[in-house]
Formats: structure tokens, C-alpha cells, sequence
């Protein structure tokens, strides 16, 4: 059982019911010589308290922090795999704007709007302008002095000189994004790899040797381990970057270095008999970075008591309707009465629309019958046939709609409703929990229960680094 921490104020009515106990007739009231000494008393209490209690913190790799954290660290750590500095070793490059053939010295120093400092480690020279009619210089190469994760700069961001140079406009532009600088390893970050180290010993080149080593490697936050993946003797590494969060969960979590990485499992985990060749080797480990995997999901949802659809009846439309407001059909519809609800799924070439309409009329005329709807169809309806038609409930309008609100903004597309179906994900796709997806439309009246159920995994690294990605999926159709 955890020890109980009382408050100040727990600690002052503990010394009155002192009081009252051995003295009952000794009066506790505001301001009485008793009730006095019971504030002084109380706070000291407290105070001596407060310290047993940061004693108490400091002795668990749990709840120590700060110096507290790095004391735990400098007994179960090698040296090189204590805390991680920040680093300032970020570099890229910069557009210059001014009069040609302007030199501009080496150690010249800018400034961004947050503080931080850069400098150009050697001198643009007169060669290295272009020559009219431009009057800029790319390519200059910029490195920070300052440190921090806050150093890194995109593309298009703008630096100012500290100093003006005459010829040389004081706004400079990144040309090519100066990346890589980190901040120091967080306490969070410390203890997580603290506990790894010491819930899997490294020894005997297990996995848990490979995790420890990997994320002792300064940009390295998190380390995935595949043992046996390539065959025997082989095991996969999968390194993630500092930063990572769900605000954040791609770009700059790639921060690790991998040849440090490498270089760092070759020294001190590589069995001697294991031949490395190319990196990554078939014969030992590989080290990489997670690949993004585009998912399918499956989302079943259960309407609730009163929100059944009209009719048990199911349809299959056949082919496109001579009207946009004509619907063709194989089975028998003349159980359908107007103002019945049917969920269609449209197909216009690129996108699957999901749409709920509403009967005008329904009309027996063998072999497909037809269905007249009061909402008028896109223009480009093919293909129906993989779609159907399926009766829809009253509250279908609303699950349609709640589903598709989350895939507003996903890449490519815009938020238009012939847009909004889930595409296939680019390079860098846009994620979405799958709780964002069951939340908003568990939340609908008119939904009982809902699943959402993703495919089979195998067992290819691919698979497994699934889970690496904060438990999120890159969505390609539902």
C-alpha cells in the first residue's frame, strides 16, 4: 500500500483532534493559545513532511526527477548512455538577397525570430554570385550555435543578420531546411528508457541488448525490435526520434541518426562471427526508420431501438439509370412506400459517395425494376453495380455524415461531399485514430454499438511497426 501524503490543511485538523483528545477542555477555537500553536505546529509538521516525501520520490526510478533521475541513471548506465544532450548540430542552407558579387564574411551570424543564432561557417566570395540580372546567392551553408529542437527551420522561414552587411538585404531565406538539433532527453524520456534497461538486461547479444544500445544513441527516443525476421542470426531495428507526439507524429520523430545507430549495435552488440556486409545486411541487423503502411478499416455499425431501416429488404442496382433521379434494381421494391430511406453507395471514378435517399415511388418492371428518389445524383454515376442499395434507417443520415466529417482535411482532397471518402495515402499520409472514428459516432442517438475492425496482421516487420505509430492508422478506405 502507497504512503498516504496528508494535506496542510489535513495536517491542521489532525492537531486540533490531538488537542481535543488529551485535552477536552482546552478550547481549539480561532485565535486560542491552542489553536495557535496548532498553525505553527501543523506548518512544521507539513514542512519536514514535504521532505520525507521528496526523499521518498527520489529513491524510485518511478518518481525520481531531475538530479534525483540522473543519480538513478549513473548507477545502472554505462557513461555514454546517461541523459541526452541537446544538440545544436543543425545545418542547412540559405538564399542571400542583395548586390552581386557582395562578399560576406565566414562566421557571419543571423538571428531568428525566437532567438536562436546561426552562423555560416566560411565566407561567400564573389564567385559565388551567379551574375546578373539575378541578385541572389543560394546554396550558402548555415549551421546553429544555439541548441535545442526550437533550431530547426523549414523551408521559406527567414533569418535576420545581427550585424547589416552594406549590399546585403538584413532577411535571409532557408533554402534547404536546417534539421537534425534536438532538445535534452526529457525526465519522461530518461525513466522510460531507465525502466527498459532494467526490465530487459542487455547481455548476450539478446533483444533487449539491441533496444538498450539503439536507444542509448543520442536522437534515438524509442527502439523496435525484430528478432529472426531475415532468418537465423538476423535481427531488425526500428529507430523513432525525440518529439514524438500526437500533435506531432511524423517529421521530426526521425531525428535519429542511423549509422550512429549502426555504428553503435556493430561496436558493442554484432557478434564477432556475423558478417555486416551493405547496410542494412541480410546476414545481421538492419536499422531503419518505421515504414508508413496504408490500412483498410472496416466500420460495422448497430442502429439503435427506433432507428432500424424501413424494410429487411436488400437491393443490388445493376446498371446507371437513364435519369439522375432513377434508380434500377433486381429485386421486387414495391414493398418501398414514399418517403423511405435508401443508403446508396455512388462511384464516380475516383471517389465512393455514400448518399441516404428518400423514395418517391417504387414501380415492379422485371428484370429491373425501378425506384424513383426525390434527391438528384451526381452526374458521373458508374459502376453501381460493386455498390447496391441498402435500406437505411433514420438516423443513417447522421452516421454518414459523422463518419465522413473525420476525413475532412485528409491528403489529397478537399472538404467538399464528393471529396470527403478516404483516399489512397500519400508519401506522407494523414492519420486518424481509430478512437476518433469510434467516439464520434458511438456518440450518435441513433447508433446502438459499433466495431471497427482492421485486417488480418502478418508478420512482417511492415505489420509490426503498425503499432509504432501511436497507435494510429493511415486510412485508405472504409
Amino acid at each position: 500500500m502507497g504512503i498516504t501524503w496528508p494535506t496542510l490543511e489535513e495536517m491542521k485538523e489532525r492537531w486540533d483532534g490531538w488537542y481535543r483528545t488529551f485535552f477536552p477542555n482546552v478550547s481549539t477555537a480561532r485565535g486560542s493559545d491552542a489553536w495557535l500553536e496548532g498553525q505553527a505546529m501543523s506548518k512544521m509538521a507539513y514542512l519536514v513532511q514535504s521532505r520525507i516525501k521528496a526523499v521518498y520520490a527520489a529513491m524510485f526510478v518511478t518518481t525520481a526527477s531531475g538530479d534525483d533521475l540522473d543519480r538513478h541513471a549513473a548507477v545502472w548506465l554505462p557513461l555514454d548512455k546517461r541523459r541526452q544532450a541537446a544538440s545544436g548540430t543543425t545545418s542547412g542552407q540559405m538564399t542571400f538577397y542583395g548586390t552581386n558579387y557582395t562578399p560576406i564574411p565566414a562566421n557571419t551570424r543571423l538571428v531568428g525570430d525566437d532567438g536562436n543564432v546561426y552562423e555560416l561557417p566560411t565566407a561567400v566570395v564573389a564567385g559565388d554570385w551567379p551574375g546578373p540580372p539575378l541578385s541572389l546567392v543560394t546554396d550558402v551553408e548555415i549551421r546553429s550555435v544555439s541548441t535545442g529542437q526550437s533550431c530547426n527551420k523549414s523551408v521559406g522561414d527567414t533569418l535576420t543578420l545581427v550585424s547589416p552587411i552594406s549590399g546585403i538585404d538584413d532577411e535571409a531565406v532557408v533554402h534547404t531546411a536546417l534539421a537534425g538539433a534536438r532538445d535534452e532527453e526529457t525526465d519522461d524520456e530518461l525513466r522510460e528508457r531507465l525502466l527498459d534497461w532494467l526490465q530487459y538486461p542487455p547481455g548476450g547479444g539478446n533483444w533487449g541488448h539491441y533496444l538498450n544500445f539503439a536507444q542509448g544513441v543520442g536522437g534515438c527516443a524509442r527502439a523496435y525490435v525484430y528478432p529472426l525476421y531475415r532468418g537465423l542470426g538476423t535481427v531488425d531495428v526500428v529507430c523513432l526520434g525525440t518529439g514524438i507526439t500526437d500533435d506531432a507524429p511524423t517529421g521530426s520523430r526521425f531525428s535519429a541518426d542511423e549509422n550512429l545507430v549502426w555504428d553503435e549495435l556493430d561496436e558493442e552488440v554484432r557478434p564477432v562471427t556475423a558478417d555486416l556486409g551493405l547496410r542494412p545486411s541480410l546476414g545481421a541487423s538492419g536499422v531503419g526508420d518505421p515504414t508508413a503502411q496504408a490500412e483498410p478499416i472496416d466500420i460495422d455499425i448497430a442502429p439503435a431501438s427506433g432507428y432500424e431501416a424501413d424494410h429487411a429488404l436488400s437491393f443490388t442496382a445493376v446498371t446507371p439509370c437513364p435519369t439522375t433521379t432513377s434508380l434500377e434494381v433486381t429485386a421486387d421494391p414495391t414493398a418501398l412506400t414514399k418517403g423511405d430511406r435508401l443508403l446508396i453507395n455512388i462511384y464516380d471514378g475516383t471517389y465512393w459517395i455514400p448518399m441516404v435517399v428518400t423514395v418517391v415511388s417504387a414501380t415492379a418492371a422485371p428484370p429491373n425494376h425501378l425506384i424513383e428518389i426525390e434527391e438528384t445524383l451526381p452526374a458521373l454515376v458508374i459502376d453501381v453495380v460493386a455498390a447496391g442499395v441498402q435500406p437505411a434507417g433514420p438516423g443513417t443520415e447522421g452516421q454518414v455524415e459523422a463518419i465522413l466529417s473525420l476525413f475532412d482535411g485528409l491528403t489529397p482532397g478537399d472538404t467538399t461531399p464528393a471529396t470527403r471518402r478516404p483516399v489512397p495515402s500519400p508519401a506522407e499520409p494523414t492519420d486518424l485514430l481509430l478512437a476518433d472514428i469510434f467516439d464520434t459516432v458511438q456518440s450518435l442517438a441513433s447508433v446502438l454499438n459499433m466495431t471497427i475492425t482492421l485486417p488480418a496482421g502478418d508478420t512482417t516487420p511492415t505489420a509490426a511497426k503498425y503499432l509504432i505509430r501511436n497507435e494510429r492508422v493511415y486510412i485508405t478506405y472504409i
